[in-house]
């Protein structure tokens, strides 16, 4: 008695390559299953939209004043941020408006941050372009003898960083998370008599 043969032809580099009928059927199953994945992530990237604000707080056991000041001279993260490559202020004169820093994180591009708003000791707003342009709004109140830091950070992403965007949010809500308690541990063993004044 015959047996039917369940080999499919498919053309592979220029030659005809035969294979049986079950290894057909699980290449059109995984075929099936990459396109779902693919599918299912773009709808991800979709739904993430065109921005992602990442907001955290600590309450901190210093001044607002000294609080502002160490946080506002970037420099300082390379004491306290584990993520921080290399951290310069590349403008002269004292930290205000306009003051710019050349930084690489772990997880970026070299990038410039520029400070956009600094109002001595309650605001102040930080700006960096690059693939995934950021928004960074620090917040401090008085809160007893200490600091209420509230952070808040907005991410929009850029070309082909829209595709890796839902891991870049996601990392940030980790690491935004730990770097409030870094930055306590950080100002809070600042002597209490110091107030380093921005320069």
């Amino acid at each position: 008695v015959g047996h039917a043969d369940s080999r499919e032809t498919i053309a592979r580099g220029g030659r005809s390559v035969r294979v049986s009928g079950s290894m057909s059927r699980f290449i059109r199953i995984a075929a099936i299953g990459l396109g779902a994945l693919v599918a299912a992530w773009l709808v991800m990237v979709v739904g993430f939209g065109d921005e992602a604000t990442v907001e955290n707080s600590v309450d901190i056991d210093r001044p607002p004043e000294v609080v502002f000041d160490y946080a506002s001279d970037m420099r300082h993260e390379l004491e306290w941020n584990p993520d921080v490559e290399s951290m310069s202020k590349i403008t002269d004169g004292p930290i205000g408006v306009g003051t710019k820093f050349q930084a690489k994180w772990k997880q970026s591009e070299p990038l410039v941050v520029e400070c956009v708003r600094f109002e001595r000791p309650n605001r102040l707003t930080l700006d960096n372009g690059g693939s995934i342009e950021a928004r960074v709004d620090v917040t401090l109140t008085p809160r007893g003898n200490g600091t209420h830091f509230v952070s808040s950070f907005r991410a929009r992403p850029h070309g082909a960083a829209r595709l890796f965007f839902p891991i870049f949010v996601t990392m940030m809500r980790k690491f935004e998370a730990a770097n409030m308690l870094h930055l306590k541990k950080a100002v809070e063993a600042q002597p209490l008599a110091q107030t380093p004044s921005p320069r």
